[in-house]
């Protein structure tokens, strides 16, 4: 799972396992408004190690991993009733939150960026490549998140740090095309993002280093 519930000192809050190609780029821990990234180890399974970065967070993006318009299931493959997004496969794979600022907010991903966007953010989604035999809510797990944000215009790309028209998009399904089997973007697609990508204002703050 990319995210649980967590108790520290009598506080409940959250973990979160930043993905990437197999492993965790960061572990994540939110209580509240405050946000806490971490390095990652393995002792033996997945948890924090060095604290890198510290934030207070007006509002936490939290994406289920699948793509736009999938509902969510009402049961966990357990058979249990599904009661947190966190339920779901690698839900929580990458993070954007909300500061204090003008369009400011935090990307956790591959690395821990601060970008600046030009309108407050809609939506959020973080696609992987499903598998497994076919199940849609179960991941393969050496992909990278492919990460982006909607706003009433735009959409950022986070994975490449660029910016489009939403408009480019017949919809917001369109925005990754089906990942399995691969799927290309249409002609019209690729000529109107062509025409309308400009880079995100970035400042990378924690880069990615190694396992």
């Amino acid at each position: 799972m990319a995210c649980k519930n967590i108790t520290a000192r009598k506080r409940a809050g959250k973990q979160y396992l930043i993905h990437f190609a197999g492993g965790a780029a960061f572990v994540v821990r939110v209580f509240g408004n405050r946000l806490t990234v971490y390095t990652s180890t393995y002792n033996p399974d997945i948890t924090a190690g060095k604290q890198v970065h510290r934030a207070t967070i007006k509002n936490l993006f939290v994406p289920s991993s699948l793509k736009p318009g999938v509902r969510l299931p009402k049961r966990m493959l357990n058979g249990n009733p599904l009661k947190d997004v966190c339920d779901i496969g690698l839900a929580g794979n990458s993070l954007l939150a909300q500061l204090d600022g003008d369009g400011k907010y935090l990307y956790i991903g591959h690395d821990v960026v601060e970008v600046t966007l030009d309108e407050p953010v809609e939506r959020y989604y973080s696609e992987l490549v499903s598998g497994l035999g076919g199940n849609p809510f179960l991941k393969v797990a050496s992909d990278a998140p492919l990460a982006y944000a909607v706003t009433r215009r735009y959409v950022y790309f986070f994975h490449t740090m660029q910016r489009f028209d939403r408009a480019a998009f017949p919809s917001l399904r369109d925005i990754v095309p089906p990942l399995n089997p691969a799927t290309d973007r249409s002609p019209a697609v690729k000529t109107a993002m062509r025409k309308t990508a400009k880079r995100i204002i970035k400042k990378v703050l924690v880069p990615f280093s190694s396992y």
